[in-house]
């Protein structure tokens, strides 16, 4: 094992040589202490010893058992998110891993500025534990979201620290990609129009940002919000949330049919769209498809 002089700690389990040494050095460049270790059982007891910040934990194919630690870590340290790798592309492979409760799924080789994104947006998570307040039998709350991609994940996460006390970890963590997806949908696509083939191309231009601050202040979408609604009801045992844009709507009937193809719309992120629906099959759209809606049954 080797780790710096930081806190707090990262536990890895990383075959690639490369790719490990670009982790730790981008983590203890942040301040993150990395603790590598070589395999399952080692990463059981570190963490154990540890309680660390964050996993990161390479899927090497076939990868059931990477897949199986994923989920052990999510059960046994709820609170330290876990950051899966691999060199496996396409959307099956990131669905399999944020089925066994990881944050997300970053494809290697990664460059470093890939990887300090997944370190922070691991930070951003905060899953502080609350007790169920007894008191509460339903809540409705609506907030208004500013259409800035870089607040996401912050206001996700507070949604899910507020809405989400009665569900298990690996549940919240099904939740929280899924309502980042939608959220994001919702703002790039409703709120700034801005379609995929678009982001793409600015992605590998380097232009993102700017293309985001260009539509931000346009008159056209300069003063559209996004709203975020959930009612959680305790006699229903029902979360039930809705991602409501100011945007034209988009075609969503032909795009959720087309599952084996969730890239190849000019509407929406339809990779996205695809790992939703299949993380919460009872995803629904409005007719015009600029209010989507996911319930999640409380046991």
């Amino acid at each position: 094992m080797s780790h710096g002089g930081c806190d707090p700690a990262m536990i890895t389990m990383v075959a690639c040589l490369e790719t490990r040494a670009r982790l730790q050095e981008t983590a203890e460049a942040m301040g993150i202490s990395v603790v590598t270790a070589s395999d399952p059982a080692v990463v059981r007891a570190t963490a154990d010893a540890l309680t660390p910040a964050m996993f990161f934990v390479e899927i090497v194919p076939p990868g059931c058992e990477a897949l199986s630690l994923i989920e052990e870590l999510r059960e046994r340290h709820p609170f330290s998110p876990v950051i899966a790798l691999g060199s496996e592309p396409g959307d099956r492979a990131a669905l399999d891993a944020m089925k066994a409760g990881a944050l997300e799924y970053v494809l290697t080789p990664a460059a470093s500025e890939e990887l300090q994104r997944a370190i922070r947006r691991a930070q951003r998570v905060g899953l502080a534990g609350q007790d169920n307040p007894p008191a509460v039998e339903r809540m409705d709350c609506t907030v208004v979201c500013l259409p800035d991609p870089m607040l996401v994940e912050s206001t996700v996460a507070w949604v899910i620290q507020h809405t989400t006390v009665p569900l298990p970890s690996d549940q919240q963590m099904h939740l929280r990609t899924a309502l980042q997806e939608l959220l994001l949908n919702a703002i790039e696509h409703g709120s700034l129009e801005i379609y995929y083939r678009e982001k793409q191309a600015a992605l590998a231009r380097g232009t993102y940002d700017e293309l985001v601050a260009r539509r931000r202040c346009d008159p056209r979408f300069a003063g559209r919000r996004v709203i975020v609604r959930w009612v959680y009801d305790k006699r229903e045992k029902l979360l039930r949330y809705s991602v409501i844009d100011e945007g034209r709507g988009f075609r969503w009937k032909s795009l959720l049919g087309r599952s084996q193809e969730p890239c190849s719309t000019e509407d929406a992120n339809g990779r996205g769209l695809f790992l939703v629906q299949e993380l919460f099959p009872n995803l629904t759209y409005n007719e015009r498809g600029n209010e989507v809606t996911l319930a999640v049954p409380l046991l």
